[in-house]
């Protein structure tokens, strides 16, 4: 087998083939709740925080009462 042959193993199940068929992506897609519409506008609108580490928003979450 040179370098240039590629092998790509699958399991697709019925139900996948089904929403292959209706071009429907493999998964359920979910609709926001209201906390993360609410969470998504904040951002939209300029707000959020940014953290220059991972290590700095860690100890955010750690730190968030919620």
């Amino acid at each position: 087998m040179s370098d240039a042959d590629t092998y790509v193993h699958a399991r697709i199940d019925a139900d996948t083939k089904k929403r292959a068929k209706r071009r429907r992506l493999p998964v359920d897609a979910a609709v926001p709740n209201a906390k993360t519409e609410q969470a998504m506008a904040e951002l939209d609108g300029g707000g959020g925080k940014r953290f220059a580490t991972v290590e700095a928003l860690m100890a955010d979450m750690e730190n968030d009462e919620d």
